[in-house]
This record gives structure tokens, sequence and C-alpha cells, in this order.
């Protein structure tokens, strides 16, 4: 019995193989690509960024983060929207807060969008979470 088991023990990383280059075999038919998306039209960073998706439309949302002055005065409430139909960036109504936010988050559920979390960095230094 142990002969039998070893005897399959060495045919294991074969078959392993055998299924992987059968599996590659079947998924070689041609797949669309896609342009890359061009650069958001401002440098932005540690922003919240989420894909959507509704009735055939596919999108990605960017809001708020941080400028490329990389500091207090850099932190925004301006918000984008990709669209991957057309590749083509527009710019969105600034977030509904009196001050920018950096690392909040967003995310889809149903067929809205919520953002949640993120902070303020003030000039001397402290910082304010959202509620």
């Amino acid at each position: 019995m142990f002969d039998d088991i070893l005897m399959y023990m060495k045919a294991l990383p074969f078959l392993l193989v055998l299924f992987l280059l059968i599996a590659c075999a079947e998924n070689t038919e041609e797949q669309e690509v896609k342009t890359p998306p061009s650069p958001l039209p401002v440098a932005t960073t540690n922003g919240a960024v989420t894909a959507f998706e509704s009735e055939g439309m596919q999108q990605v949302y960017v809001f708020g983060g941080l400028g490329k002055e990389k500091d207090y005065k850099g932190i925004t409430r301006r918000s984008f929207r990709y669209d991957l139909e057309d590749g083509r960036w527009a710019e969105l109504p600034p977030l509904p807060d009196t001050l920018g936010k950096i690392a909040a988050a967003a995310s889809q559920i149903g067929d809205k969008l919520y953002i949640a979390g993120g902070y303020h960095v003030f000039a001397d230094g402290h910082e304010r979470s959202s509620n």
C-alpha cells in the first residue's frame, strides 16, 4: 500500500503541470485590450477612489486628496469622474464639506457612491477627522 501511495505522489507534479497546460490552452482566445486611462487633470494622491458600474456604464471616481503642493495647502475638495467608454475625465462638484479631505474611502452600494472618513490637516499641523 505504501508503494502505491508513493507512486501517486511521484506522479502528482506531472499531473499538476498537465492541468496547468490544459487550463492555459483553454484561455488562449483573444481578449480586448483597452487603452489605459489618461492621467487625472490635476496631480492628486491619497484621495478616495472607487469604480462604479450601472446599466453598462463603467466609471472611476476620485474624491478629494492631496495636490502637488504636498502640504496642508494642497488638500482639496475637487472630485473627478473617468468614463471608461469615452476615455475622458470630467470634473464634478467639490466634496460637500467645508474642508478638503485626504485618506477617505469611497464605495458603490447599489446605484449610489458613498464617501466616508478622511481627515484634514491644518497649517499648525493638527488634524481633524471627519465625523
